[in-house]
């Protein structure tokens, strides 16, 4: 062997191993755009996900605030319902001698005449 032809085998081996090295990492390249891919839609179905489960806890909350209004109503009621109670049984204690004395006054009246009438 002369010193050219086992340079050529040497550059010929080298290209050979330039190629393989190239073909492997072309290789790996499309590996790792089909992981991007798998990993782009696995991102895609999580979003799609959270976004379900978002909106059931908006709606648990939304029932939750519905009952919650609707309980208020109930005790706002039943606080007029007191209030209105104890303002008339203060204008009752207010105005209750009133009462008493026109209602006295108006029986004497009614006592006066059948006995002055007869």
């Amino acid at each position: 062997m002369t010193a050219s032809t086992s340079l050529d085998s040497l550059h010929q081996a080298q290209i050979l191993t330039l190629r393989q090295i190239g073909d492997n990492v072309a290789a790996q390249t499309q590996r790792l755009e089909g992981l991007t891919a798998k990993v782009d839609d696995v991102r895609e179905r999580l979003v799609r996900l959270e976004a379900q489960e978002a909106g059931k806890l908006v709606e648990g909350l939304r029932g939750d605030l519905k009952a919650a209004l609707a309980r208020i109503d109930t005790l706002e009621s039943q606080r007029d319902r007191v209030v209105g109670v104890a303002a008339f049984w203060a204008w009752l204690v207010r105005s209750g001698p009133w009462l008493a004395a026109g209602a006295a006054a108006f029986l004497a009246g009614m006592g006066w005449r059948a006995g002055g009438g007869r």
